[in-house]
């Protein structure tokens, strides 16, 4: 993984100090998502479809909302200043992660001046019996960083539902 290039923050930094922040820059504040091609808010109580993958894993997609972060790049996933955004999910008496991805990619305009970053996946871990999470109560966590150290958090304790696709009913 490479390092952002100190003298970056400097120049950052003195555009700060100067009053030329970066447009976006103010409180960081993020918002968990489960959008596919879009964020999709998820709030307390949402039933979230669980994916069966190729793979016979089981995923959800997961989408952030945010400002007051650098937006990076969502052309180069090598820009230094692409925000560092990690997904988890938790039973709510287990502190044992049911699922963990970090994605380091920049963010895009959403129209309503939330930046947003829509297409990824939290695979859920294959070593887990599914009838422990299934149609039970689980937190979704999302934690953003930028370039500058700006962080922010959210949660969304929904309930995972899996519906077969091929007969429409509830799957196991």
């Amino acid at each position: 993984m490479s390092r952002p290039d100190p003298h970056e923050h400097v120049v950052l930094l003195c555009l700060l100090l100067a009053g030329c922040a970066p447009s976006g820059l103010g409180p960081a504040w993020v918002e968990v998502g489960g959008g596919r091609d879009a964020h999709v808010p998820l709030h307390d109580g949402d039933v979230v479809d669980i994916v069966r993958g190729p793979q016979l894993g089981y995923m959800l997609a997961v989408s952030v909302g945010a400002t007051g972060v650098l937006a990076g790049d969502p052309v180069d996933p090598t820009d230094p200043d692409n925000p560092r955004v990690t997904f988890q999910s938790f039973l709510l008496d287990d502190p044992e992660a049911l699922g963990s991805i970090t994605v380091v990619r920049g963010l895009t305009e959403g129209g309503t001046g939330v930046l947003e970053l829509a297409g990824s996946w939290l695979v859920f871990d294959a070593a887990r019996d599914t009838s422990t999470w299934f149609d039970h109560v689980i937190e979704v966590r999302v934690q953003i960083t930028d370039a500058l150290g700006n962080t922010a958090t959210d949660t969304a304790t929904v309930t995972a539902a899996w519906t077969d696709p091929g007969t429409g009913e509830p799957g196991r």
